[in-house]
């Protein structure tokens, strides 16, 4: 044997498709580490060939790392988990890599970044993805193009007689076209209950004769009403349950209605179906490059039908030469080949520069002790390494200088790392009662920033604060309101 490599599934459709990447990844033993507070975990996985273990208390068991060269993770967001896992990882110098699970920069047009923590390889699902990747701060020697992987088992469709027997199952009618409508998960900044029901309304109003529609929740979807929510708006749509697969919904449909920015879309291209976005007023992939599919009411929708009649697929060619350059079933052969060689050759990042960008993180999510503990593995022999750590332990214990703010914000540059820089330095300031100077205005300007925008909610409270105070300013808070500000660690362990 190789050896083990652990991974890190964090929904259904990860640990799903785990089974399908141990057929490529010959040698190696497998080994999962489950979250149990995530809710489609809470019961214990049953996994033939693979070892399943469980974080405790939030953090990763000693005995998960026996044995194991690599590691692969699906997401890099600044968690409790994740953070601990990556911080063992480096310690042990084995090799972290990170899997995009979904086209995630085009999808997000910059809004959402989940891969933001540092790690030895970022495998981006197209040239597009990397290219933003590195704009956003994560260096090109870590990130690379493999594809996405996880959309492989969308290359293949259904018989006949599959179509027929899984339309059966679902309720709907043999001898009617369905049209299937991917459902967002709601968020306050995203998706809501009303924009949920005009969407609904507007495609179920616009289907032409002969169509029935099929409503797909998102598979996070906890509202048990959900069913009776969408017949509320159309009475005879079909609802399916939200835990069903969406290639299986897909193999029986004639058409896509999604918003837009979806990994729905791209699976359903790869299928050949066509796809009609109902974005209602968000900008998506589409704009620009294929916008006769684009449709606001119903006549948007009409006119989108007749395009697709008229033109056929080749209507979506820019948006395949663009964002779907590699195809589902090139995208597993090239990453799994990459994690293999990546673990048996133990290829790794500058371990000094993650330790100091995880301690940063720590302190940033509100853990201060455990960023000031992980870098005391730093090698302090190296003079810039040096440096950097006594500014962020000045940074963390909130004594920063101007000094110390310089050298920070050279060392970060216009990444995202410049954020969490910020997000302390604005700390420092609300609880020394300093304020805001002259000199971080135009620095701070565009606080917080566009991308995981809701992940500076309490910093941007502080800096709130701070601009409507006259100077000099002083901050006068109530000992629990003051608590509350000073740890931020709820901010990020809700869904962690």
């Amino acid at each position: 044997m190789k050896g083990v490599l652990l991974f890190n599934p964090i929904n259904v459709v990860h640990d799903r498709q785990i089974d399908l990447f141990m057929r490529y990844l010959t040698g190696w033993e497998i080994r999962c580490i489950y979250n149990p507070a995530l809710p489609w975990f809470s019961a214990k996985p049953r996994h033939e060939g693979r070892e399943v273990v469980w974080f405790r208390n939030r953090r990763p068991p000693a005995s998960v790392f026996d044995g194991v060269r690599g590691i692969v993770m699906f997401t890099g967001q600044p968690r409790v988990e994740p953070c601990g896992l990556i911080e063992k990882a480096m310690l042990r110098s084995i090799p972290v890599m990170i899997i995009e699970e979904v086209h995630q920069m085009a999808l997000e047009q910059g809004d959402v970044n989940n891969y933001v923590l540092p790690v030895d390889r970022l495998f981006a699902a197209s040239e597009y993805e990397r290219g933003e990747f590195v704009k956003a701060g994560v260096p090109e020697c870590v990130v690379e193009a493999t594809g996405c992987p996880l959309g492989f088992r969308y290359g293949r469709r259904s018989s006949p007689e599959d179509k027929r027997m899984l339309k059966a199952r679902l309720g709907l009618s043999e001898n009617k076209r369905t049209a299937l409508l991917s459902l967002r998960y709601i968020t306050p900044n995203g998706e809501t209950a009303e924009i949920r029901d005009a969407t609904i309304g507007v495609v179920s109003r616009s289907l032409p004769e002969g169509y029935e529609l099929l409503v797909k929740p998102h598979p996070g979807e906890q509202d048990r009403e959900i069913a009776k929510k969408v017949r509320l708006v159309s009475k005879a749509a079909v609802v399916t349950d939200p835990r069903i697969p969406i290639d299986e919904l897909l193999d029986v449909s004639d058409v896509l209605f999604d918003r837009g920015n979806s990994q729905a879309v791209f699976d359903a291209l790869w299928k050949g179906l066509p796809v009609i976005v109902v974005p209602m007023g968000k900008r998506t992939i589409f704009h620009g490059i294929a916008d006769d599919i684009i449709a606001e009411n119903e006549y948007g929708i009409s006119r989108a039908f007749d395009a697709i009649k008229k033109n056929g697929m080749d209507i979506y060619r820019q948006v395949f030469e663009r964002y779907l350059n590699i195809s589902p079933e090139d995208a597993l052969k090239r990453t799994m080949s990459r994690i293999d060689e990546a673990a048996r050759r133990n290829e790794l990042y500058d371990r000094d520069e993650k330790i100091l960008l995880i301690a940063l993180f720590w302190a940033w999510m509100g853990y201060d002790i455990q960023g000031r503990r992980v870098m005391r593995s730093l090698d302090r022999r190296r003079p810039k390494i040096d440096r950097i750590a006594d500014s962020i332990e000045s940074l963390v214990s909130m004594s920063a200088t101007q000094d110390d703010l310089n050298i920070l914000r050279q060392w970060t540059g216009d990444g995202f790392g410049q954020w969490l820089l910020a997000s302390m330095w604005i700390k420092e300031s609300f609880f020394s009662g300093r304020g805001i100077r002259k000199d971080d205005e135009e620095w701070l300007e565009d606080f917080p920033p566009k991308m995981n925008n809701s992940h500076f909610a309490n910093y941007n409270r502080m800096l709130g604060a701070m601009r409507g105070d006259s100077a000099p300013w002083r901050v006068k808070l109530d000992l629990g309101v003051k608590t509350a500000a000073k740890s931020l660690a709820w901010e990020f362990s809700r869904f962690s």
